[in-house]
């Protein structure tokens, strides 16, 4: 009996001791900031293991480490770690499983189908990160790279995502991997294998999603509990197989991939400007406010010269650190370490050959630009005394209806609010509601955009004195005249855009339907030309509901230059949407591409992080609550004057400052 009460307390520490390192483990703890880079050897890229030269990690591992990386993610090749092949017979039925015409090992290796060779390779990979102090990041099945898969040979042809053998030996290899590595101090998470959605085939169905994601992940926690598993995914919905919800339920860590070439809407404008720059942060916000769980930007780039020259790609880069840091991220990880010599003649790099030129050294080491921005960076936040940011003020929720562009709505509104001076969460439309002054629903579609229990609800925080705006998209749904005070006498198609004017600037944004509308009680703020009304606020309860009658989210993300300085200024209509939560705020600004986030350490002191968004010099006075005064300059040069601050921010930079309530 007391061999039993010992094994049983003995097991409840060993559990203590696991969720304790996970708290504090350095890619989950709330605030902490990581910087870090995704690893091929620069010789050989992606045949790193099998042209295996440890020197040349060495060398690669010494330069990153000067250039002040400290999370480094690697990808044990699952052709190369699980060589498999399948002996078949005539009939095509598979008699056994061979590494070539050899049979397997008869250990641990063998049982698994995986090359102890390899393994010992990727051990002493580690030993030597360990030397440097480097973490890592253990993308476990990694079958897809740089747009090719690589899948061992007994599965060619085969779905490895609903396959049940093929599942059935890749459960064998992630366990075998993680029993051999988890006794390395230097790993910090598994990540269940680089962007291996990539590897489905396009009719997954949601639920064969599900599946895979269960079983890999109850795997690798099977063999070890005390690190984090990361998703590992790129480019999620709030629907569809491998959605935000069943990476958040079933991993710890959700992962964003933000290239602007791969993500629809980000690559439209130069890559120093603020619609590519923000992408990155739009998305981690989407993907952690919608999952619930913390997000790395595991993989970001400009992919390469033909896109921005070294020197834009390090100004990009620069303010992609400030912004994700400034919003609750927890690191971003650049793709990837080297270049590649051009001599390499394997795909990807003989036919996509920008995949040569994404590092942050040239194929000869010598650093590129970027380098000396991650230095600085790292140096800035070794010094900044609250390394554990307290949490961005959050000043409304945009709420993701159904059968809409999800992402074109989210990331046009998101960009909105920084450029109208408020911050956004998100959240889906059938989630319980969260607290808030402000919400959004962008880009209201279809016949059923919200269930109807949960607009109830949300009506009666607008009743109770919160503000509401919908923008209207090709929608249709009950109880409009109660909450808009407008009837609608006749609606139709249309072939031409809505034009109105706001603050004295004129808007143009296409739109499908025309709604043609009688007042019935709204105050009209702006209208067509036909007098039909355009953009109208209505008294509801204590609260208000604003309504625009045309789909500007859903439009701006798909326009080119519709966030640059020449366009019209559609910020404003945010502008007025969010002109209580902006008065709220400690600093308020009158550029728009000037981001700023409020994070509040105590009841008497804040942080105040202020981001030049655009590749020009950018000058704002801003305007100080006369209970505040500047107390320190931690990065970045001020005026500070009587409840004004002067602010002069070179292009593509950042201001952070110190905030403390005057003693009354």
């Amino acid at each position: 009996m007391k061999r039993i009460v010992f094994l049983i307390m003995f097991s409840i520490f060993f559990l203590q001791q696991g969720f304790s390192q996970f708290e504090n483990n350095i890619l989950s703890k709330p605030g902490h900031f990581v910087l870090g880079c995704n690893y091929w050897a620069s010789n050989a890229g992606v045949n790193m293991w099998i042209d295996w030269q440890p020197e040349v990690i060495e060398k690669d591992f010494k330069r990153m480490s000067d250039a002040g990386i400290e999370v480094i993610r690697v990808f044990p090749n699952w052709r190369d770690f699980q060589p498999v092949t399948a002996i078949r017979a005539a009939n095509s039925t598979t008699i056994a499983y061979r590494f070539g015409e050899n049979p397997l090992p008869d250990d641990r290796f063998g049982e698994a189908g995986v090359s102890e060779e390899m393994v010992n390779r990727m051990k002493l990979m580690l030993d030597l990160g360990a030397k440097y102090n480097f973490k890592f990041i253990v993308s476990l099945l990694t079958g897809h790279m740089s747009g090719r898969v690589y899948i061992p040979p007994a599965f060619d042809g085969q779905n490895p995502i609903t396959d049940p053998v093929v599942i059935k030996w890749e459960l064998k290899f992630i366990k075998c991997l993680v029993n051999e590595l988890k006794y390395h101090k230097s790993i910090v998470g598994w990540g269940l294998g680089n962007e291996a959605n990539c590897m489905a085939a396009d009719d997954v169905t949601s639920d064969q999603s599900y599946v895979w994601t269960a079983n890999v992940s109850d795997a690798i926690r099977s063999c070890d509990n005390t690190r984090p598993i990361l998703s590992d995914m790129h480019s999620l919905e709030p629907e569809h197989s491998f959605s935000i919800f069943e990476q958040a339920e079933l991993t710890d860590i959700l992962t964003t991939h933000p290239y602007p070439l791969f993500t629809p809407f980000c690559a439209s404008d130069p890559i120093n400007t603020i619609r590519p720059i923000i992408h990155g942060t739009a998305e981690s916000r989407m993907y952690t406010d919608l999952g619930n769980k913390p997000t790395i930007v595991e993989e970001t780039g400009t992919l390469g010269p033909m896109l921005s020259n070294d020197n834009i790609a390090a100004d990009f880069f620069r303010t992609c650190m400030f912004s994700i840091w400034a919003n609750d991220f927890h690191g971003v990880l650049w793709w990837c370490n080297s270049d590649f010599p051009k001599s390499l003649k394997n795909i990807p790099y003989d036919n996509a050959t920008f995949e040569t030129e994404l590092g942050l050294f040239k194929a000869d080491g010598t650093p590129k630009p970027i380098v000396e921005e991650i230095k600085k960076f790292k140096k800035f936040y070794s010094l900044f005394p609250y390394p554990d940011l307290p949490k961005v003020k959050s000043d409304a929720v945009c709420i993701l209806s159904n059968e809409q562009d999800h992402w074109a709505n989210a990331f046009s509104a998101f960009i909105l609010g920084k450029e109208a001076g408020f911050n956004i969460e998100f959240q889906y439309c059938t989630q319980k509601l969260k607290e808030s002054q402000l919400y959004l629903l962008p880009g209201l579609s279809s016949p059923a955009p919200f269930l109807n229990y949960r607009m109830e609800e949300l009506l009666l925080r607008i009743k109770k004195g919160a503000t509401l705006y919908m923008s209207l998209d090709n929608a249709w749904f009950g109880n409009f005249e109660n909450m808009t005070g407008l009837r609608v006498s006749v609606r139709e198609t249309r072939n031409n855009s809505i034009s109105f004017t706001l603050d004295s600037s004129k808007f143009t944004i296409p739109a499908s339907i025309h709604y043609q509308l009688d007042n019935i009680g709204a105050k009209i703020i702006s209208v067509e030309a036909d007098n039909n009304p355009a953009f109208t606020v209505y008294n509801y309860g204590k609260g208000k509901i604003y309504l625009l009658t045309a789909p500007l989210e859903d439009y701006l993300s798909k326009t080119a230059g519709s966030f640059s300085p020449t366009s019209s200024p559609y910020w404003k209509i945010y502008s007025e949407i969010g002109k209580e939560v902006i008065a709220s705020h400690i600093i308020s600004k009158t550029q728009p591409l000037l981001a700023i986030t409020e994070h509040e350490v105590s009841k008497d002191k804040y942080i105040a992080i202020l981001i030049n968004m655009s590749p020009s010099n950018l000058k704002d006075k801003l305007v100080i609550n006369k209970s505040w005064n500047v107390s320190k300059v931690y990065y970045g040069k001020i005026q500070s004057e009587l409840h004004r601050l002067s602010v002069e921010l070179p292009k593509n930079d950042a201001v952070v400052i110190e905030l403390v309530k005057n003693q009354e």
